[in-house]
């Protein structure tokens, strides 16, 4: 039996699926992406197509899950860099691994995982910082300390998770009181926790909300370029 490749299958998909948008049929459309979505998962412009459908549609609830369950399948194959950063560092390869993890987090950082994969590109990268305390030349470098740990909390609050963020700092702080790196980013994520509250009973919460998240932010990296020198 003849059968398409991906390639062909996919290109006429996207011929068929701008014809019926073309005719403004946008039921049948639908029916379409959402199939060739069901059975190509990767496929970016099915899940595109199905959402802006939907919109057009004026199923705007509908359009948001697509972004939701989106979500769920890059969370669910971010666990590919996981599990090659086991199988690196089973083998010694601690550059490789460092690398998975810090994909999976960038794509996965509020997973349960999260934490037990921070410990691991932690200690990994504490490897090697101690190997390469002294370089070529045989002048000893200054590492970053801990620098994994401030990202992991950084990754947080990109997602707006501020409370793990807050705990993230306020551990590293504890093992080293002189980072002025984490203390300036744990007191801008207190205030910004303490605004939200505030703003949390108004009815231009949302709009203030955001505003203050943007202003917050900005104050981070004016706080981190001082105490960095930049």
């Amino acid at each position: 039996m003849f059968t398409l490749s991906f390639g062909e299958e996919r290109g006429d998909f996207l011929s068929q699926v701008e014809d019926l948008l073309g005719q403004n049929l946008l039921p049948e459309a639908l029916l379409l992406a959402q199939d060739q979505r069901r059975r190509n998962p990767l496929d970016v412009e099915a899940h595109v197509f199905v959402g802006d459908i939907l919109i057009r549609m004026g199923e705007i609830d509908q359009a948001r899950d697509i972004l939701t369950q989106v979500d769920k399948i890059i969370s669910e194959i971010s666990f590919v860099y996981a599990r090659m950063a086991d199988i690196y560092r089973e083998r010694d390869l601690k550059s490789d691994a460092a690398l998975c993890q810090r994909k999976f987090l960038n794509l996965n950082p509020i997973s349960q995982q999260a934490a037990e994969i921070a410990e691991k590109l932690s200690f990994l990268e504490n490897q090697e910082t101690d190997a390469s305390r002294i370089d070529e030349s045989g002048i000893e470098n200054i590492p970053k300390p801990d620098f994994f740990t401030v990202t992991l909390a950084e990754l947080y609050i990109k997602q707006g998770h501020l409370q793990m963020a807050q705990e993230v700092l306020g551990e590293i702080i504890k093992r080293q009181p002189g980072n002025i790196n984490a203390a300036a980013k744990l007191d801008s994520v207190k205030v910004a926790m303490s605004k939200m509250g505030n703003l949390s009973g108004k009815q231009n919460g949302p709009d203030n909300l955001v505003k203050t998240l943007s202003d917050w932010l900005a104050n981070i990296d004016r706080l981190s370029a001082h105490a960095t020198g930049k």
